[in-house]
């Protein structure tokens, strides 16, 4: 279970620093919209959180995927920011 969750984070961190790197060139046409990314590539932008999550669901069934919100604010999710996610 420990290498699946290894695993899930390394995909989840490699892709939020491919979302970082794209970031700059995507903000002024997709501001304020979710990205789903997978593997390093964005399957799609979506208006509403929940329209990224139903389509994760459809297009990622393994659950090796991403949402991030297109924005360049810094959201702070306090204590869920620093979580062990075995614990």
């Amino acid at each position: 279970m420990r290498d699946a969750i290894s695993k899930r984070q390394q995909q989840v961190d490699a892709n939020y620093e491919y979302f970082k790197s794209i970031l700059p060139g995507i903000l002024h046409v997709h501001k304020n919209k979710f990205a789903l990314l997978q593997n390093c590539e964005v399957r799609g932008y979506y208006d509403a959180l929940a329209d990224a999550l139903e389509a994760a669901h459809a297009f990622c069934p393994e659950g090796d995927y991403s949402v991030q919100e297109v924005s360049n604010r810094v959201i702070d999710l306090g204590h869920f920011s620093h979580v062990d996610p075995l614990i």
